[in-house]
């Protein structure tokens, strides 16, 4: 049985800074233009295979399709 931590929402401990870099990419995601790449890079993630692989998994959707999404918002305001 594996010990998780209260601090940690119940999550191990790589799953919950993962978690917190893909908090850090919607951030970046919905305020910036800087690429896929470069977002991936500033939030921690190897590259932009493994940023897109871990976004879709936590998100549910591709993180260009999110971006996509976000622009779209921002013009309809």
């Amino acid at each position: 049985m594996q010990r998780v931590s209260k601090y940690f929402d119940d999550l191990s401990f790589g799953e919950y800074i993962r978690k917190l870099r893909i908090s850090k990419a919607i951030s970046c995601l919905k305020s910036s233009n800087y690429s896929l790449s470069k977002i991936g890079y500033l939030t921690g993630f190897s590259n932009q295979s493994h940023f897109k692989r871990i976004f879709k998994k936590n998100m549910g959707t591709k993180s260009s399709d999110y971006r996509k999404s976000v622009v779209k918002e921002r013009e309809t305001i």
